[in-house]
Order: C-alpha cells, then structure tokens, then sequence
C-alpha cells in the first residue's frame, strides 16, 4: 500500500516535497526495506541534514542495525539535541550501555544540552550498568538546568537509584515529586521489593490504591515479589486473589511465578508444585527453575529431579536449569548423575552463560569475567584476593568445593571459586575506593553460595557495607550478614 501511495506521489508530481520524502523514507525503513529507503535517503539533496538522518538512525535501531545507524550518524556534521538522543537511545534499546553513555560524554563535550528524552534514556543506561556516580551527576545536571520534575524523569529516577543501589535516595525523589502516576508508584514497589523492603511495598501499594490510582498488571507483579522475598504467604495470596476479585486483571505467568517463588522460599516446595500443577496457564521455565532452585535448597532432591525431567523434557531447560540440577545432584553427593547432566548439557548444545560483573569506580565502569586478567592493575586485585583468603579462612571460611565439577585437586576447586568475577570487581574497590565507603557491584547472573559465603565475611572484616545486584535481586552485605537472609 505504501508503494501504492509513492507511485501516486511520483504521478501528482510531489516528489520534490520535503515532508513528502521524509515519510517515505521512514515508511521503507520501517518497514525493513532499507535498500529503498537509503536510495530516497540519498537522493535527497540535504541527505545529511540532522533531520533526514534522525529518520534513518530511528528506523535502523529499530530493526537492530546499530552500526549502520552509527554511519549515518557520523555523516551529521551539525548533530542537535534529537539527533544525539535518537542515537542513544537507539544504543540503550540494543542493550549497548556503555557505549550509550560515552555517547552522552561525547554529547557534552559537543555542549549540546540534553532534553528531558536524553535525561530518560541515560538514567535507562545507568540503571542497566548500576552507574550510580554518573546517575547522581545527571540529577545534579537536571537541578542545575531546571529539568522538570515530572512523572516520567523523576520515575526514571526512581528505577535509577532502585538499581543502583540506593533505594533511600530513590523514597527521597519520589516524596519531592509533586505529580505521581501509576507508572511512579510501580518504580518505587519494584525497587523495594528488589531491595528486600517488603513492608514498605506493601505500604505503597496500599497508599497507591488510597490515593485512587487504579494499579496495573506491572503493579502486582512488583508487590506480589515483595511480599515472595519477605516471607509473606498470608497477604501474598490475598493480594493475588484481588487482583480478579477488585480490579478484572488476569493473573499472567509472571503474578503465578511469584506465588511459587513465595511458597518456595518459605520452604514449601510441595505446595508450590501443586499450586503449578492447578494453574491455568503452562509454567515457563523460569517458573520450575525457581522451584527447582528451591528443592536444592531445602533438600527436596526427588522433587527437583521430577521438576527437572518435565523441564528437559519439553526442551525449555536453559543453561541455569542444568547447572542447578547439576549442583543439586553433587550437594547429594550423587557425582556420577552431576557429570551425566553437565554432559546432557553438552549434548544439546546448550552454552553456559558467563558470569560478568561490574563495578563503577571514579565515573568509570569496570568489567571483570571469571579469572579475568585483562585489567590494568590485575596485579594488585589478585594480591587483595590472596590476602582476604587468608584472613576469612582464620574466621571460618570453608571454601564449598563440592559444587566445582571437575575433577582436579582440592587447592584447584578453591582456586575455581575464588576467580569468581564479583569477588574480583570487590577486590578491586577495596584497592581503589577510600576505606569504609560502600562497594557496589552488579552481576548478570545469580551469586553462587560460596561467593555469597565469603562476601558476607569481607564485609565485617573490612567495615564495609557491601551491595551486589545479581539477576533475582539486591544483597545487602554488612556486619556478617545479608539482606536476603540467605534465601535467593
């Protein structure tokens, strides 16, 4: 249809019109024909005009072409405000973080002002990275500049300090806001709720609903992980039943998820099953893997290998169910069944997710792997490494070598686990921050039990308040214990 309408326009004679062209433009690259696209886009006398090319830039991170829309954005010679955005934001949507906010960086050199877009899109970045330092500097910049406070910026701001690590600051952005939609209030109750503060989710859910906000689909999931991470099956379940019962909203997979993740944690993995086995939607695999995650935990090993069959059976089992399964068979002690899943794994070309973490240190983020030897003061962060195996172990640490599949010496299985990449990023800010400031780390992936072990004990010997954000939530180290009370 739409090359129906271009055909008309070459007939009506309007192909000189500028707004004309523009719309065809974005038409075929919308709609994935870049071939025309680019040859309308090239025709154009001033093709590398800021707007023309904020058009190309938008339709190609739409499709995912990063580095063709950076093409067209290095042709700009005059970038404004909307085209540096549309390039950010197009890095942010592509999951490129860093590479968005050196983008910002770049932006400010040029000394173009950003607007309340650009401010949206690199607090989305600094949430993602848990760049808190720069997150602080961009709401400083806002004060500065008169950046409205509005519901979208200051719920931007909100999720920011939520990820990063500082819920307080984020309870202190949304009592300043003088306009709060739902989209606000669903900000701070995941950000409690991440941090282990189910009370006070609870608590603003209830106001939410006081103040007559009508809550959402995204509302309940975010209250319904509180009440799962503090243990409250009671008003968890009645919050879930309202859900239909007051306000017409379904119940999706993730509000079923949180009920058996709730019932898993309080040690009821039983239960949990049978609540899946009534549902009346199919579990997904995040679903049965928390289960499953539970039965390791509480012991529940014939359980789990019933979870994990119907898991591997509908092939929806990803690399975290067969490491689960895996470290839950060597836990019993039953290494011939751990080797046979590792090697199932294999077999089915699944690909173990590596572990990254980082840490932001002076406006900067540092990324470590596992083992990772490719940072400049490497040296330095694996003498830090040796030196607080010493000590922990005088307090008590015994490294948990069961879980390291291989089979190699015990000295070799401790050393496995002590190159775990957020033990490396803390190491790191101990050596380069100034002593007892909170060290803040993010890790893709869940901390296995022996880092969350040794964490726990680097935190009381060192004074230091340490915050890792892995893939289920927040923990709070700090005088020998974690927020999470061992459960995640």
């Amino acid at each position: 249809e739409g090359r129906e309408i271009h055909g008309q326009v070459l007939k009506l004679g309007l192909r000189s019109n500028r707004s004309t062209r523009l719309k065809l433009v974005e038409l075929y690259g919308k709609c994935g024909e870049f071939k025309d696209a680019m040859q309308l886009f090239d025709e154009m006398p001033e093709c590398n005009d800021v707007v023309a090319s904020t058009v190309m830039i938008n339709c190609y991170v739409e499709h995912g072409l990063v580095e063709n829309a950076f093409e067209v954005f290095s042709r700009v010679k005059v970038k404004d405000t909307v085209c540096w955005t549309a390039m950010i934001d197009g890095l942010v949507r592509n999951g490129e973080m860093a590479r968005a906010l050196d983008l910002f960086r770049e932006m400010q050199r040029d000394n173009v002002r950003p607007n309340e877009v650009t401010i949206v899109c690199v607090l989305s970045a600094c949430s993602q990275l848990g760049a808190l330092e720069l997150g602080r500097w961009i709401h400083s910049y806002m004060g500065k500049h008169r950046i409205d406070l509005n519901h979208i910026v200051g719920g931007a701001l909100i999720n920011m300090y939520s990820r990063c690590g500082d819920i307080d600051k984020a309870l202190q952005v949304f009592e300043e806001m003088k306009e709060r939609d739902v989209t606000t209030y669903n900000s701070l109750i995941a950000g409690l709720a991440m941090h282990g503060r189910s009370i006070e989710a609870v608590e603003m859910f209830r106001e939410m609903i006081n103040q007559g906000i009508r809550p959402t689909k995204v509302t309940f999931v975010g209250v319904l992980n509180a009440c799962s991470h503090g243990g409250l099956v009671d008003l968890g379940f009645e919050i879930f039943q309202s859900m239909t019962r007051d306000y017409g909203i379904e119940p999706q997979i993730e509000h079923y998820g949180c009920i058996v993740d709730l019932l898993s944690r309080v040690g009821r993995p039983e239960e949990a099953y049978d609540f899946i086995t009534n549902m009346k939607i199919a579990p997904d695999h995040i679903m049965l893997g928390s289960l499953l995650s539970a039965c390791k935990i509480h012991g529940k090993l014939q359980l789990g290998e019933q979870i994990a069959k119907r898991l591997l059976d509908c092939r929806s089992a990803d690399s975290g169910t067969y490491v689960l399964l895996s470290n839950a068979y060597a836990s019993s002690g039953k290494w011939k069944e751990a080797v046979q899943i590792r090697a199932k794994m294999k077999e089915a070309g699944v690909q173990k997710e590596p572990g990254c973490s980082s840490i932001e240190v002076n406006n900067e983020i540092h990324e470590f792997i596992l083992g990772d030897i490719r940072h400049p003061q490497r040296e330095q962060i694996y003498k830090k490494m040796q030196e607080l195996k010493q000590i922990v172990k005088l307090e008590g640490y015994s490294p948990s070598t069961e879980v390291v599949l291989h089979d190699i010496e015990d000295w070799e299985k401790e050393w496995a686990l002590a190159i775990h990449s957020e033990r490396l990023a803390i190491c790191y800010g101990l050596i380069s921050t100034k002593p007892y400031t909170t060290i803040r780390v993010v890790k893709n992936l869940r901390v296995c039990n022996d880092c969350h072990s040794m964490i726990k004990l680097i935190a009381n010997i060192t004074k230091r308040k340490i915050i890792v954000r892995d893939r289920n939530r927040f923990h709070h180290f700090e005088n020998g214990t974690c927020s999470c009370g061992d459960y995640w």
